[in-house]
């Protein structure tokens, strides 16, 4: 008797990964230099008292680059003083990792930013612009050797990268143009957890006692663990994007349809069902399902694919419960994603009726030559609806 698989249950999105810039020191009248260096100081005091640390991270576009420690080895990484505030839309750019962040966390970031920034600080946070934000579900019971994934909406291709591991199983699927706004991905949960606690022991060693029992307790998790297959929409280029405006948002959860090769549904022959999965991760389900057509198998593959698609995966609500979770982790308030004052208050655009087309010279249009001798002014002086026409030469019947 063939044993029923368990379900695959996606969990409530996440937010994976946030970049938000601060419009500090962004008017043309502020003192740029007198500023940043005022707060330079108030940095290394922060420094010195152990609530800031120095980091390796690339400053980019910024003078300065530090970091503020949270629990568990994490940290949020701030960049201060933009070379070009105006056009970099800020002068402060902080990057987090809110999935993540531990009860405490928040309140100290905001109070060691607070004593940096100063009493602006809070009214910053209401106008913050976000450069980058990565949502993520999770998929719990579920395997991608055990799926085909599709993604519609990608422009330029279907499928624009993987990654295979040594047993030739797809560990990584990216949709979209690499050049494009948002990139989307589905994933192996399991080699990343791997890589955590390599990459721990990479850089801590079992030197003691309680990052030997850490490591234990990684491996002993990923034992017994469950399979998962991790969904990410990364919108990685949002241009400033305000807070509340995020409702704007497309909902690219619903891009992705996914066909679970473990639930019930129609079958195909051993062969064909095997070519018709190597092209589905080799080329895209949308391609594979057009090589079939104008074959004899065209139906079945299509009626396999139909059949398979998963109906556990509902991404409806996916965008709004991933927006929820940015709006209560407490990283900016409440009042900051509701539409400003100002838009509220603005009174309605006038509508105004555009003036008709210009008159031709076949319009029934009266004119009348001014001023003496043989320069005079020809000057149009009505606009008749009657029926007379003009002659060859442009003149009023």
């Amino acid at each position: 008797m063939k044993l029923r698989a368990i379900i695959p249950t996606p969990k409530r999105p996440v937010v994976d990964y946030l970049r938000f810039v601060l419009p500090w020191a962004a008017n043309p009248g502020d003192d740029h230099k007198r500023m940043y260096e005022l707060t330079r100081r108030r940095i290394q005091a922060e420094i010195e008292n152990g609530t800031c640390t120095g980091t390796f991270a690339d400053r980019g576009r910024y003078r300065f680059v530090f970091a503020i420690p949270l629990s568990d080895k994490k940290e949020a990484i701030v960049r201060i003083g933009a070379l070009d505030p105006a056009r970099q839309k800020g002068g402060i750019s902080v990057c987090l990792n809110p999935g993540k962040l531990e009860p405490g966390d928040v309140a100290n970031f905001h109070g060691v930013m607070e004593s940096i920034v100063g009493r602006s600080y809070k009214n910053l946070l209401r106008r913050a612009l976000l450069s980058r934000v990565d949502f993520a579900v999770d998929i719990v019971h579920a395997r991608l050797d055990r799926m085909l994934v599709s993604y519609s909406g990608a422009q330029q291709f279907t499928v624009f990268g993987k990654t295979v591991n040594s047993k030739g199983i797809v560990e990584t699927y990216n949709f979209g143009s690499a050049k494009s706004d948002y990139i989307t991905s589905a994933y192996s949960k399991d080699i990343e957890r791997r890589h955590d606690a390599i990459m721990s022991i990479a850089k801590d060693g079992l030197r003691n006692e309680s990052t030997k029992a850490n490591f234990i307790k990684q491996l002993d998790q990923l034992h017994g663990a469950p399979p998962v297959v991790r969904v990410e929409v990364r919108g990685v280029k949002l241009n400033g994007l305000a807070l509340h405006d995020l409702d704007k948002l497309t909902n690219r959860f619903a891009r992705f349809t996914f066909a679970d090769l473990n639930g019930e549904g129609a079958e195909l022959p051993r062969k064909l069902q095997d070519v018709f999965i190597s092209l589905c991760r080799d080329r895209g389900v949308k391609a594979a399902l057009d090589h079939f057509k104008g074959t004899a198998d065209v139906r079945k593959v299509n009626a396999f694919w139909r059949s398979r698609r998963a109906s556990w995966w509902k991404p409806e609500p996916m965008m709004g419960q991933a927006l929820g979770a940015l709006r209560s982790s407490g990283i900016f308030p409440l009042e900051a994603f509701a539409p400003s004052s100002d838009e509220c208050d603005a009174p309605p655009l006038k509508v105004t009726r555009s003036r008709g087309p210009t008159a031709s010279a076949n319009d029934d249009v009266k004119f009348k030559r001014i001023g003496p001798g043989k320069h005079r002014k020809l000057v149009r002086i009505g606009l008749e609806s009657t029926g007379h026409r003009r002659d060859r030469y442009g003149r009023i019947a």
